[in-house]
């Protein structure tokens, strides 16, 4: 996923990672463009992917995932 510049890929993914979402965003590469990257490997429930999701955008409204200034 590609966030908008008013969020910080490393934010989100520690945030996802802390709500039990194991993804990728480490790297130069994810970090220099601000991406995250998430791979769903064996059977998920839909209330798993709604998770994620509903993380996805508290990360969106909250301040939490702010870029530093």
């Amino acid at each position: 996923l590609v966030l908008p510049g008013s969020l910080d890929s490393e934010r989100v993914g520690e945030y996802l990672e802390a709500h039990g979402f194991s993804l990728s965003y480490r790297s130069r590469y994810l970090v220099r463009r601000n991406l995250i990257q998430i791979c769903l490997m064996g059977e998920h429930t839909r209330r798993e992917i709604t998770g994620l999701l509903e993380r996805l955008r508290e990360m969106t409204t909250h301040a939490g995932g702010a870029r530093a200034a």
